[in-house]
C-alpha cells in the first residue's frame, strides 16, 4: 500500500496543474543553457500591438533597423536580451513563451491577431550586431522593380521559407545566429541552427564569404507568394475543426498550390479555396473527370466558384456531392 500523502491531503489544495506550454518551457531554458549559457536574445514582433513582457528596462531592446522610407520603424521587430540568471529575466522568458504559445490558439487564429513572438535567439555577437546584419542584408528585396520584405521573424512563414532555402541561403538567414527556436503551428519547439565549421581560419573565411545580400530565385519568390493563402487555408481548416492542429497537412497544401496554378487559378481567394477543397473532398480532387470543364472554364479566367456552378449547375456547397454522383 502506497501510504505517501499527496499534495492536496497535506495542504487541503490541489498542486496547481502545470500550464499547457510548460514542456516547451522546459525545453526552451535547457537549450538556452547547454547552448547560450543561460544568454539569449526574445526576438519580438510589435506590428500587431505591443506585448507586455514584464521586462526591467525597456531602454536595452535593439529594433532591426529596416531602411525603407514606406517602412514604420516604429513596427520593426525588435531584440529583448536576456541573462537567465536573473529573476525577472528568467520571468520574462516565461512571459515569451506564454505569448508565442497562445498565438498559436484557435481564438487567435481567428482573430488574425499575428504572432508576437518571433523566437528566441542564441548568438555570440551581441543584439545590436544581429539586428544591423539582419536589417542590412536579409529583410529588404527588389523583385521585378518593386521592394518587398521578406518577414521570416515570422514562425509560420519562417517554417516555410526555410524548407524553400538551400543551405548557402540557410548559413546566410542565420549568419550571425548560431541557434534560432520557435513555437510551430503545432504549438511546438522547433530549432533552426547555422552550419557549423571546423576551424577558426575556416569560421573566418565563411564569415567573409557570408557578408553578403540574401537572394532568392524568381521561383522561391513564387513560393513565398503563396505563405499567406497556405496559412489562411490552415487556420479556417483549424478553426472550423476539419482538421486537428496536429495533424501535418502544410505540406500537402503548399504542393497542391501546384496544381492550382497548372489550371490557372492565380488570386489568393481562389486559391485558398482550392487548397480547402482539397482537404474536404481529397487532395486529388482536381484531377477527378467531373472537374475538366470546371478547369477549362477557369483557363479562360473564369472565378472558381463561378466555374463549379455553372459545370454541376448546383451551388459550390454541394461539391462533394457532385464528385460523387
Amino acid at each position: 500500500m502506497d501510504d505517501q500523502l499527496s499534495t492536496e491531503q497535506i495542504t487541503g489544495y490541489a498542486a496547481p496543474a502545470s500550464p499547457p506550454w510548460n514542456g516547451a518551457l522546459q525545453q526552451l531554458h535547457r537549450e538556452i543553457h547547454q547552448h547560450g549559457d543561460g544568454r539569449c536574445f526574445v526576438w519580438v514582433d510589435p506590428a500587431q500591438g505591443e506585448p507586455d513582457l514584464g521586462e526591467n528596462d525597456p531602454g536595452l531592446r535593439v529594433s532591426v533597423p529596416i531602411a525603407h522610407p514606406h517602412y514604420d520603424q516604429r513596427l520593426a521587430p525588435y531584440l529583448v536580451p536576456l541573462n537567465l540568471g536573473r529573476f525577472n529575466d528568467d520571468c520574462v522568458l516565461a512571459a515569451s513563451l506564454e505569448l508565442a504559445w497562445t498565438a498559436w490558439s484557435v481564438p487567435f487564429l481567428m482573430a488574425r491577431r499575428g504572432q508576437p513572438i518571433s523566437g528566441w535567439i542564441i548568438s555570440d555577437r551581441s543584439a545590436r550586431e544581429v539586428a544591423a546584419y539582419w536589417g542590412r542584408r536579409c529583410y529588404l528585396h527588389f523583385v521585378q522593380g518593386r521592394t518587398h520584405m521578406l518577414r521570416f521573424h515570422d514562425p509560420g512563414v519562417r517554417n516555410m521559407l526555410w524548407q524553400d532555402l538551400d543551405d548557402r541561403q540557410r548559413a546566410l538567414l542565420l549568419h550571425p545566429v548560431k541557434a534560432l527556436f520557435s513555437l510551430n503551428r503545432h504549438q511546438a519547439l522547433e530549432s533552426f541552427s547555422a552550419p557549423s565549421t571546423t576551424s577558426a581560419g575556416e569560421d573566418a573565411a565563411v564569415s567573409n564569404r557570408l557578408d553578403e545580400q540574401l537572394r532568392l530565385s524568381a521561383h522561391q519568390w513564387q513560393r513565398v507568394n503563396d505563405y499567406a493563402t497556405v496559412h489562411a487555408a490552415w487556420s479556417y481548416l483549424v478553426g472550423e475543426g476539419l482538421i486537428s492542429r496536429d495533424v501535418a497537412v502544410t505540406e500537402a497544401l503548399r504542393n497542391s498550390l501546384g496544381a492550382a496554378s497548372s489550371y490557372a487559378i492565380t488570386s489568393a481567394d481562389d486559391r485558398m479555396l482550392f487548397l480547402v477543397c482539397g482537404l474536404r473532398h481529397g487532395i486529388g480532387f482536381h484531377s477527378h473527370a467531373r472537374m475538366a470543364d470546371v478547369w477549362r472554364r477557369t483557363a479562360d479566367g473564369e472565378a472558381l466558384v463561378d466555374a463549379v456552378e455553372a459545370v454541376s449547375g448546383r451551388p459550390f456547397e454541394q461539391l462533394s456531392s457532385y464528385l460523387m454522383d
